[in-house]
């Protein structure tokens, strides 16, 4: 008979919620239970990751067993009274419980246990790291985007060598380095919300391990086994950080962050589709935060008057969103280029990049913009404009060495621009083929027919096979 903590079980089914993310609707997997010599081990397969949880027992048990994750929802109530769970035959347990004091069992159909249900294999060695290795990993999951066929920016890359996390959605990229991890190589890993589950940021022994098919992140009991993507392909986020040297540096006062982090949901324009605000970064003197509306010409503005602003001045349209996210996270540095170039919010090892709005979305001063410093919120006419179209970070390249930032405008990998015009040749070769076969298919209709051939005879492309 096994014996465990009710607690328990409320506990490692809420981690496993956060394991599921968005698998929901799909059946839920079962529950394994396995006998160690003064603990019990709930163990759960998902498709990306693997979660173990130790509960040291005086009852362990010595038979594992393997149960449907369903039969534990009646006794994942309030309480710390214990919950056993007795074999009664290989397919079959008894399942028994108090509630409110009164005693309560149920029968269990059990699964067979087979190779599928074990732990998977330990790494040789665990490296302990802080806990902000585990909020590193929580916000890069939150930072990452869909896989679109050439990159898998559903990932969280891990880079042995200079110890980074790095995530990224194709529009806003997250780094964050300064972590010693057991590896040198680059490895990619699922991005799941598990990180950010209060029974995890509750331990504080920490380590990290990886084998030949998992990344493995013990915390406390836990030991979560992370699937590694050994096909996946990541792009080389910090090819496109600009150099400090060549970029115009906001030093934000704390009480200033402060003020804008409160301040920023307050804007006009808070509701809008990309939440878009302008700062305004005069070099030499101050920085002004400017907000409208789509549907006003009223325009607000706040001076940063205790910050400073070295070098050119700029001015640059943002999601207040990323902004009001660097703030949050403790960023109090904030390079900016151009209208055009990606802009970079950081805290000592961490660093956000995004990519700005379209410059016409840049809200301009008003008349009395550029006066002395004030820390109330200045409503003027300003002109209104229509774009919306927000300017996308410069091109990705995969990875390559060095890894040290550098300008984008400097760098491209000349074999990736092959490699992706290639996969466009044989995609639009691909669209030609089945066009050219629904024409075949269809001689009876030749208008359709002449038309499409008209269009045709413009084109160069040729069905997979032939040369672009």
């Amino acid at each position: 008979m096994m014996t465990f903590p009710r607690a328990a079980v409320r506990a490692f089914r809420a981690v496993v919620q956060k394991g599921i993310a968005g698998r929901a609707r799909e059946p839920a997997p079962p529950l394994v239970f396995l006998a160690d010599r003064d603990a019990v081990t709930m163990l759960v397969h998902l498709p990306s990751i693997v979660i173990a949880y130790r509960v040291p027992t005086e009852e362990p048990g010595s038979v594992s067993m393997v149960v449907p994750m369903a039969a534990f929802d009646t006794v994942a109530g309030p309480g710390h009274e214990p919950v056993s769970i007795e074999s009664k035959s290989k397919l079959r347990a008894e399942l028994r419980w108090n509630d409110r004091g009164q005693p309560r069992s149920q029968v269990l159909e059990l699964e067979r246990f087979t190779a599928a249900h074990e732990r998977p294999p330990e790494p040789s060695t665990f490296l302990p790291v802080s806990q902000e290795f585990l909020d590193a990993m929580h916000e890069a999951g939150r930072t990452t985007g869909l896989a679109n066929g050439r990159y898998a920016f559903d990932r969280i890359q891990l880079k042995g060598r200079s110890g980074e996390v790095v995530a990224t959605d194709g529009k806003q990229a997250y780094l964050h380095g300064g972590f010693r991890l057991p590896f040198k190589e680059e490895l990619l890993v699922p991005a799941l919300p598990i990180f950010g589950s209060a029974e995890l940021r509750k331990e504080t022994d920490i380590a990290v391990g990886r084998t030949a098919t998992h990344f493995a992140v013990r915390v406390g009991p836990w030991t979560l086994y992370l699937v590694l993507d050994a096909l996946g392909r990541f792009p080389d986020v910090a090819a496109v950080v600009p150099k400090p040297a060549s970029a115009t540096i906001l030093e934000l006062d704390e009480a200033d962050a402060m003020e804008l982090l409160a301040a920023l949901p307050k804007l006009p324009g808070a509701n809008d589709k990309q939440q878009p605000m302008t700062l305004d970064l005069v070099a030499g003197q101050r920085a002004i935060v400017r907000a409208r509306a789509e549907d006003t010409s009223k325009v607000a503005e706040l001076t940063l008057a205790r910050s400073g602003v070295s070098k050119e001045s700029v001015r640059v349209a943002l999601d207040r969103s990323f902004l009001e996210r660097a703030l949050r996270l403790g960023c109090r540095t904030i390079h900016a280029i151009s209208s055009e170039r990606p802009v970079v919010a950081s805290n000592g090892s961490l660093t956000l990049l995004t990519g700005p709005l379209d410059p016409s979305m840049i809200v301009e001063p008003s008349g009395d913009a550029l006066q002395p410093p004030t820390r109330a919120l200045v409503l003027a006419a300003a002109p209104i404009s229509e774009s919306n179209t927000p300017v996308p970070l410069a091109a990705l390249s995969l990875p390559s060495e060095p890894l040290a930032p550098v300008e984008t405008a400097l760098v491209i990998d000349p074999l990736a621009e092959a490699e992706a015009l290639g996969v466009i040749f044989v995609e639009a070769g691909q669209r030609l083929a089945k066009l050219v076969g629904w024409l075949n298919a269809r001689r009876r209709e030749p208008r359709a027919l002449a038309r499409a051939w008209t269009r045709l005879q413009t084109l160069s492309l040729r069905p997979r096979g032939g040369n672009p």
